[in-house]
């Protein structure tokens, strides 16, 4: 079996955001591949949060 992989470039990905293809998907632009994540847990979402108040104000 044979793949093909496309490497996708920032404007690709922008492009695919702007037209909702990604609509709902926690998806990041790794290295050309558009890879699923999982969704944040809300306590990474509180310390991250907590982490920008201290350190940045």
């Amino acid at each position: 079996m044979v793949r093909t992989l496309t490497h996708w470039t920032v404007a690709d990905y922008h492009q695919m955001i702007e037209s909702d293809i990604l609509a709902g998907r926690h998806v990041e632009l790794i290295n050309g591949q558009i890879i699923d994540m999982a969704p944040e847990p809300p306590i990474h979402r509180v310390t991250y949060r907590r982490g920008v108040t201290i350190f940045i104000g």
